[in-house]
């Protein structure tokens, strides 16, 4: 059994019971007696949770597995389990959709019934991740869309996903399937997939636990908001009678259902008329182009595995920076040369990277571009992606 230090109040109460029965019976609050009780069980009671801290900070860097284990339990903090993917119609993520007129357009003026079970897949076909309907979809045939809920095939971390990756399916019982006119799509990332809470999360997590003091500190709430699935890191920014909790998700781009579930947490939390308000960081677009020198033995078929596995080599450098990370060209253009042996080179001498640009908002929600010269940290609320608002941010071709 894992001995647990006992509150203040658990002392106060055994205390006052135990005087209680040597004939005093005056112990109403503001009585003598009762003071004394609530005296003493207090400085009991924190002496015992200044040891159990103690004892934990002494151990806590060198613990693991199941001795660290037994520490979170002290502090009834248990190690966060794995947690698979899933995707609800209500988050509007996945939906069928068609490029212009109605379901009705490419069905005969009918609805479109889509089964339970149907494969919904990325580009890479089968090979790659495949989610399946989680219900039959009806695509009413006056609409042009339909959300719809998925299952993952993929258990844990591995069935997270970005943006816009998943854009096929298997479903062809509909008139105009031939012309592949019912289109698919994922408008935000699958980010509930969480491993097993690792030893260093789980060290860091207690840790927070013992700096935390039960209230609305920013480490109170960032220990609260650090549990849900999907939560990457925080970062929070004080304003006048409030604050900002900018959310940064394993996916780039924050589903509206992660921000309303850390707002929830933060409202727990915090007193009125105190409020701190989730939100999304900006997001700084970063898109490029350059070229590929390969060795002289790889063939075209080499030089395309080449490019492919380049291609995601840099965009999981970009998306997978840290909050606050300096964004490095020479970083990128490693990890780029370093993606596939059949990579020689990459770009022109001492410019690794041909172009390269980053993207901002304006206020219209448009995106702009300007060309970027130097490395860039992001600031606080920034975080650095791919570019999304164009077809084809990352640009790798043969230098010959």
């Amino acid at each position: 059994m894992i001995q647990t230090p006992s509150t203040a109040s658990t002392y106060q109460a055994n205390i006052l019971a135990s005087l209680q029965l040597t004939g005093i019976t005056n112990t109403s609050p503001g009585a003598k007696a009762r003071a004394f009780t609530d005296a003493v069980g207090d400085q009991i009671g924190q002496s015992e949770a200044n040891s159990f801290t103690s004892i934990a900070q002494t151990l806590l860097p060198y613990a693991t597995g199941s001795n660290l284990d037994f520490i979170g339990q002290m502090f009834g903090i248990p190690r966060l389990q794995a947690s698979d993917v899933s995707s609800s119609a209500l988050d509007n993520n996945f939906e069928f959709y068609v490029a212009r007129g109605t379901f009705g357009t490419i069905n005969n003026g009918q609805d479109i019934t889509i089964p339970a079970g149907t494969q919904i897949y990325t580009a890479q076909g089968l090979s790659g991740q495949v989610v399946l309907t989680a219900n039959p979809v009806t695509c009413k045939a006056s609409q042009s869309s339909a959300p719809f809920a998925v299952t993952n095939l993929q258990a844990a971390s591995a069935g997270n996903a970005a943006a816009g990756v998943f854009t096929n399916s298997n479903f062809t019982n509909y008139a105009d399937s031939p012309y592949g006119s019912l289109l698919v799509t994922n408008n935000y990332g699958l980010i509930g997939g969480r491993d097993a809470e690792s030893d260093d999360d789980y060290r860091y997590r207690i840790n927070l636990w013992i700096q935390s003091k039960g209230g609305a500190a920013e480490a109170d709430l960032r220990l609260a908001v650090l549990v849900l699935p999907g939560i990457q890191d925080l970062d929070f920014v004080r304003q006048a009678g409030t604050f900002l909790c900018y959310v940064y998700g394993i996916s780039p781009v924050v589903p509206p259902s992660l921000i309303n579930l850390v707002q929830g947490t933060l409202d727990s939390l915090t007193s009125y008329p105190l409020s701190g308000t989730a939100t999304s960081p900006a997001l700084v677009g970063v898109s490029f182009s350059t070229t590929l020198t390969f060795v002289s033995s790889a063939n075209s078929s080499d030089q395309q595995n080449a490019i492919a596995n380049a291609m995601s080599a840099a965009q999981s450098y970009i998306n997978n920076l840290a909050m606050g990370q300096e964004f490095v060209i020479n970083q990128l253009a490693d990890q780029i040369q370093n993606a596939d042996p059949n990579i020689l080179d990459i770009g022109s001498p001492d410019q690794p990277i041909n172009e390269i640009f980053i993207w901002r908002s304006r206020d219209d929600g448009t995106r702009y571009s300007r060309y970027l010269v130097a490395d860039y940290t992001p600031a606080t609320g920034e975080r650095i992606v791919v570019e999304t608002s164009i077809s084809n941010p990352i640009v790798l071709t043969s230098a010959s």
